[in-house]
Parts: C-alpha cells; structure tokens; sequence
C-alpha cells in the first residue's frame, strides 16, 4: 500500500523485491526493486543513481504517477472486478450431485 500511495504522488519507490511489491511497482515502471540481501551499500548506489540522474528520476517520476492513475486507481480495480463477474457469469454451470 505504502509504494502504491507514493507512486500516486510520483515518487518513485526502492523497495525490497518481496511479497507482492514488484506487481505494483510493474517492471522498473515506477522505481527500483533490490534483493532482500541487500547491503547499506546497495541501497546507497541506487538511491544515488535516481538522485543524481535527472533524466531518471523523471522518468521515474511520471512512470510512477502515470502506473497509480492507470492501474493502481479505484476506477481500475472495479473495471477488473466487472470483467472477473462478467467472466463467471457467462462460465458454464457444472451441477453437484447430491450426496
């Protein structure tokens, strides 16, 4: 939730690539996923990269805000909700036999 929400205010997230964060984050669309193994070192270099590279981090910046608004927004998990039901409903019934 928490890389999410950055990225609807386009700031782009470094995060541990864990759980279900590389989905959110999409690929390198809206920040930079490290391994869990990881050193200080690590997350300096990369911290470093974005902020010292202007075309980068405004890449990463508008990749982030565009991927919240798009695919992240309230709009665009109902419209995947509707497609899922719509799915289900036209799916062909398989009968249980009774016991």
């Amino acid at each position: 939730m928490v890389a999410a929400e950055a990225m609807a205010h386009g700031t782009p997230v470094l995060a541990s690539d864990v759980g279900g964060i590389g989905t959110v984050l999409g690929k390198g669309q809206g920040g930079h996923m490290l391994p869990l193994s990881s050193t200080p070192a690590d997350w300096a270099q990369a911290i470093t990269q974005i902020t010292s590279n202007s075309d980068l981090y405004r890449h990463l910046v508008d990749a982030s805000f565009e991927r919240a608004h798009g695919r992240l927004s309230w709009d665009s998990w109902a419209e995947g909700i509707l497609t899922i039901a719509k799915t289900l409903e036209n799916a062909p019934r398989r009968r249980i036999a009774a016991a």
